[in-house]
């Protein structure tokens, strides 16, 4: 019995036809499960505890002085967020830090100025004060800066005012200022029908060389002709949680605006008022855990809930009771200090999504309540409604067509909604079937380009000289299709939950891949590549096709093919050049501030001068080799 030879050749082109057809078919499979429904399961559990508030008392001393608010200008607790042009924003314990790059020129006719903005409302009861100050501590630690602080208080849930002050300075580098405002009381109290209002504060940053400017803290001082003693609140759910210690719970706010995108906005809060005086009741919304008001002694009393927001018939918003409120009362006597917990209704909705993906974007209808924000989901995560017969529960992603889902419930019970998306996990990585279809496809293709360049040219290499120095080009322009070019930090520091996402861009492939500490690596291709493709096809797919042609068809030194006579003068800048024209874009956008460089970039940005470096050196050896050969001939008589 003999042995069956095997035809190589036929062997191998069964190989790159299989690889081929499962590329082209990957992509296929890819959009037929994008629009594949998730599997999702729901469960309903009852709630324990009942709704109420309870109050304590402790002791403490009497204060005419106080300090309504202190924090960052990136405190979630007063709503803080920013914007920022050609900067960079550091967060640190009690201070934020603000890197500024100056003016960028962008072409020779323009350029642009960095600036950086920093927007927050601390909730600021002005009852029986007599006067208010708000500080701003600045310093230069590097380069100057103008910075201008503005205060304009306003009734809450109200968007007019008509009063503003502020204060400009500018900053040299190691100069330290504290900029003091103190707004007007008298005029503040004819803005507001009630006695609690939001002072909101602008804190803008220009500056057109590179700078490092620190914002410390920023502290409101009240003075009252009246002892004030601090009164705490914390809504809670039934069952005693707090609901502000869910981070998810930010996401019912938006700093901007009176609703959400447009919709109506739902919140637990508590119309106040004290016996006696001569204002209206005032809706104060809890924004912090255990948010504390300093407050006269008094009698108080309100009606605790839900509040619906909603635009009224003049235009602005109107605030009304949801369903299941209760009246709450308490007494603030000489020497106390109050802690009042409010126990709304309230029910848990959550969501267990897997795999588990970077972010996701998340909209939620529950009744009156509306939830929108981009959701780092891992494992369960959950947040508290009012209670509800049918929620819309709405996920989307880059990643992921959006998808619907409804949820009928009983109204009166905590719900657990289960979705699982038909997705895999590969060490890490959460790749669709049409993804693994392709990446065999490759490493199909990939062997095959090995199993030839090693047998056709890097046997070569122990032999011949430029063979090896050949090396270092090729390996640079294959490291540029399996590493990242540029990568950057995705973050939304201006919303609760805090969120960060990190982000490497496979420019070759059109994909980013997105992860964060606690999730796998997501990758995302790009929803519209053109015009980009146009080049990169040109300039780096089809010389990285004819470069691995010739790594596999010819015996001879790639260096010397490309150097023959008859090949395209176009094609050979192509090969040697095109990834290096590629990564000076990228490059560019690096410069200006979008992206940070990558290992990838880099070995684009080393193709071309290492190319020329071995063509030289190819010549020159050519050359010594040729006089070798002349020097070693015998001579004719």
């Amino acid at each position: 019995m003999g042995f069956v030879r095997i035809d190589e050749v036929r062997v191998k082109h069964v190989i790159v036809f299989l690889s081929l057809s499962l590329l082209i078919v990957a992509p296929l499979v890819s959009s037929n499960q994008r629009v594949t429904e998730p599997n999702v399961v729901v469960e309903e559990y009852q709630m324990e505890g009942s709704t109420g508030y309870t109050v304590s008392k402790t002791s403490c001393s009497p204060q005419s002085e106080v300090v309504v608010y202190n924090g960052t200008v990136k405190d979630p607790g007063a709503d803080w967020y920013s914007e920022s042009f050609h900067s960079e924003i550091h967060t640190g314990i009690t201070s934020v830090n603000v890197e500024l790059s100056g003016t960028v020129p962008i072409s020779n006719k323009i350029s642009h100025i960095s600036w950086a903005k920093f927007y927050g409302n601390p909730t600021l009861p002005l009852l029986n004060y007599s006067e208010v100050t708000v500080s701003v501590p600045l310093k230069s630690l590097r380069g100057s800066a103008n910075i201008t602080v503005y205060v304009y208080p306003k009734a809450w849930p109200d968007t007019e005012y008509r009063d503003y002050w502020e204060i400009a300075t500018h900053l040299e580098e190691g100069n330290s200022e504290t900029l003091v405002l103190n707004p007007s009381i008298n005029r503040t109290y004819n803005l507001s029908s009630g006695w609690i209002v939001r002072s909101n504060i602008l804190v803008d940053i220009i500056s057109t060389e590179e700078s490092l400017i620190q914002i410390g803290e920023v502290v409101i001082s009240a003075r009252s002709t009246e002892d004030l003693y601090p009164v705490t609140f914390d809504f809670q759910s039934p069952d005693g949680e707090s609901l502000l210690l869910n981070p998810y719970m930010y996401t019912l706010r938006e700093t901007d605006t009176h609703t959400v995108n447009g919709e109506l906005a739902c919140y637990p809060a508590l119309e106040l008022t004290r016996t006696g005086n001569i204002t209206e009741s005032s809706i104060f919304v809890q924004r912090t855990f255990n948010e504390t008001l300093y407050l006269a002694a008094g009698q108080y009393e309100g009606v605790a809930g839900w509040f619906t927001m909603s635009e009224g018939i003049s235009g602005w918003p109107h605030m009304s009771l949801h369903d299941s409120t209760f009246n709450v009362s308490f007494v603030v006597e000489p020497g106390d200090s109050i802690l009042v917990e409010i126990r709304v209704t309230a029910y848990r909705l959550s969501i267990d999504l897997s795999p588990s993906f970077a972010y996701s974007v998340v909209w939620i209808i529950a009744d009156e309540a509306r939830y929108n924000g981009l959701f780092p989901l891992q494992e369960t995560e959950y947040l508290f409604i009012p209670g509800s017969e049918v929620y819309l529960i709405t996920l989307g992603a880059s990643f992921l067509t959006s998808t619907y889902i409804f949820v009928e419930t009983e109204g009166s019970t905590s719900v657990k909604v289960s979705i699982t998306y038909p997705h895999l996990s590969f060490f890490g990585m959460i790749l669709d079937w049409g993804q693994m279809i392709g990446l065999v496809g490759a490493l199909l293709l990939l062997s095959v380009f090995v199993y030839e360049g090693i047998k056709n040219n890097f046997v070569g290499m122990r032999k011949h000289c430029n063979h090896r120095i050949s090396f270092l080009p090729i390996s640079l322009s294959f490291m540029t299709l399996i590493l990242p070019w540029v990568n950057y930090t995705y973050e939304r520091t201006f919303t609760n939950p805090a969120f960060t996402a990190f982000a490497t861009i496979m420019v070759p492939i059109f994909t980013t891949f997105f992860w964060n500490p606690t999730s796998q690596v997501t990758p995302i291709s790009s929803s519209n590549p053109f015009p980009n493709a146009i080049p990169i096809i040109f300039l780096y797919w089809i010389p990285i096709v004819y470069l691995s042609y010739l790594i596999i068809t010819s015996r001879n030194c790639i260096s010397h093919d490309l150097s023959r006579n008859d090949m395209h003068p176009l094609l050979r800048i192509a090969v040697i050049g095109g990834p290096f024209i590629i990564g000076c874009y990228y490059l560019w956008l690096c410069i200006l501030g979008l992206y940070f460089i990558d290992i990838g970039l880099v070995a684009a940005l080393l193709s071309l001068p290492s190319w020329v470096i071995v063509l030289r050196l190819e010549k020159r050896n050519n050359q010594i080799q040729s006089a070798n050969d002349n020097s070693q001939s015998p001579i004719n008589p």
